[in-house]
């Protein structure tokens, strides 16, 4: 009987220890696979940071190549404008009367218009009187009011505007306009305390747009720039 119990406890031991082990082995297998699924995790969110990282460096880097390229076109803008500026200066400004002696003038010829040489005569000496009297100062000035005024018609104007000045009529007012507010902003520093919008009005303009494209078409550059350095000239 002894001998019995001595061989039943020896096989409950070995089963025993064989059970502890199998479940060692489970558990250290279930460590495994927990440790790995971590690890994937931790792998897959490094991923995504990493992701993120290489997004935001793309990013930052296009927005500054961007500002730089903004920059460079800024000063590129401002070293052109004050070239202009300085070739602008350069030039003699002729006395405002005789704006007309630097427009296009030539003889009342009847060739090509097919407008009696009286009336091309009348118009001429009516747009001489117009430039003298500053009437293109006037932001209500049309074809139409002008032509009444010179004892013409609308037509007839038009055509020699564009012979003898060689523009347009609106092209031929703006000119005069831009022409005078170059003059009356260089010997007058008066106007330059204006706003743009007081200004483009002075000079016939019905808005700061209007004025601001007409002086750069004239001159290549804007009047907000010019005016400035005239001040520097004068400081």
């Amino acid at each position: 009987m002894i001998m019995h119990k001595k061989i039943i406890n020896t096989i409950n031991h070995v089963e025993n220890k064989s059970v502890f082990s199998l479940f060692k082995k489970t558990t250290a297998n279930s460590d495994i696979s927990i440790l790995t699924e971590e690890e994937k995790n931790t792998i897959d969110s490094i991923s995504i940071k990493n992701k993120k990282m290489e997004m935001l460096i793309y990013t930052l880097l296009i927005i500054s190549i961007s500002i730089l390229i903004i920059l460079i076109y800024i000063n590129s803008k401002r070293i052109l404008y004050k070239k202009r500026f300085k070739e602008l200066m350069k030039k003699q400004h002729v006395p405002f009367q005789s704006l007309k002696n630097i427009i296009v003038k030539k003889s009342p010829v009847k060739a090509k218009l097919n407008i009696p040489k009286n009336v091309i005569t009348d118009i001429l000496c009516g747009l001489e009187k117009f430039e003298k009297n500053k009437e293109f100062l006037n932001s209500k000035i049309s074809i139409a009011s002008l032509a009444k005024s010179i004892g013409t018609n609308p037509n007839y104007l038009s055509k020699a505007v564009n012979h003898y000045k060689e523009m347009s009529f609106s092209q031929y007012i703006n000119t005069l306009r831009i022409k005078y507010s170059i003059d009356a902003l260089e010997n007058n520093t008066v106007y330059r305390k204006y706003t743009l919008k007081a200004i483009a009005a002075e000079f016939g303009f019905n808005n700061t747009e209007s004025f601001s494209k007409a002086f750069y078409k004239e001159t290549g550059t804007k009047p907000s720039f010019f005016i400035k350095n005239l001040e520097k000239l004068t400081t």
